[in-house]
């Protein structure tokens, strides 16, 4: 009966790499969330940050942007982090920041 519930949960055509990347997107956004100083001069600017990465990882639920092929591509996905994580790190200001370890998820 369980396996019946979770096969009807699950979305046809959705990845293990889709399903995995957005649950470790919104962890991710999580711990910066809990984890940034809210009286640091930049702040403002990190919270537009993980708005626009919330906004995109809500748009990854959405079945157009699944279904697509180029916007589902592991390497697309995978560059988007990237940038988003970059900008974290920018943002903190040097490379030996406690974000630097999201480049590796």
């Amino acid at each position: 009966m369980a396996s019946q519930t979770a096969t009807q949960l699950s979305v046809p055509g959705l990845s293990p790499f889709e399903r995995i990347t957005r649950q470790v997107r919104w962890l991710a956004l999580l711990l910066l969330v809990v984890t940034f100083p809210y009286a640091a001069p930049q702040a403002h600017v990190a919270y537009l940050a993980l708005g626009i990465a919330a906004v995109y990882n809500l748009l990854r639920y959405a079945p157009a942007v699944y279904q697509s092929r180029w916007l589902s591509s592991p390497v697309t996905v995978l560059a988007v982090d990237l940038v988003l994580a970059t900008l974290m790190m920018m943002i903190v200001g040097n490379v030996a920041t406690p974000y630097t370890g999201l480049l590796i998820l």
